[in-house]
């Protein structure tokens, strides 16, 4: 089923050109061994974003996709580069990604930089496993519900639109 975008991002998606940046932002949830419960906010952005009264950092990331190669593992990946060692080694203390026992919890948000409090696209359930981590890097599969959705929402056979096809209504399978 189609998504209502706001005035600025649908402007920006059928502009000619646009001024207009799209952000996803990340919310990581977890609670290390002997500590409470810590979030990491991260943004693709390039500068700093509030949005709802949250602090997003920079820190680059990327999803990597799966190869679509018959009998390999088709997992989402997730990878946080230029992080800080506070986020993965904990600030002396304990509470770092290292020390966890348990996934950390996700939500990744799509917004457009000029109405950051709008968030156009959600997607939250989202488990980060596998992780691996080195000084800067921070590498792990995204496993979720929310990950499994249809797409695209509407395939264009004779059964669902039979008018793009030529033929009537109701007449395909008949």
């Amino acid at each position: 089923m189609p998504r209502p975008l706001s005035t600025p991002a649908t402007s920006g998606a059928f502009a000619l050109r646009t001024g207009e940046v799209y952000a996803v932002l990340l919310t990581i949830v977890f609670t290390p061994t002997g500590a409470g419960e810590t979030t990491i906010r991260a943004t693709s952005n390039a500068e700093p974003i509030t949005s709802n009264s949250n602090l997003f950092k920079h820190y680059p990331f990327k999803t990597v996709f799966p190869e679509e190669a018959e009998g390999k593992d088709q997992k989402l990946r997730l990878r946080i580069e230029n992080v800080d060692q506070v986020i993965i080694s904990g600030d002396g203390a304990g509470g770092g990604l290292r020390s966890v026992t348990e996934p950390p919890e996700v939500t990744a948000q799509v917004v457009c930089v000029s109405s950051p409090n709008t968030i156009e696209e959600e997607y939250t359930n989202i488990k980060l496993r596998k992780m691996t981590f080195n000084e800067t890097v921070i590498e792990g599969e995204l496993t979720g519900e929310s990950l499994n959705e249809k797409f695209p929402w509407i395939v264009m056979d004779p059964q669902s639109v039979p008018g793009l096809f030529g033929l009537p209504s109701g007449s395909y399978g008949d």
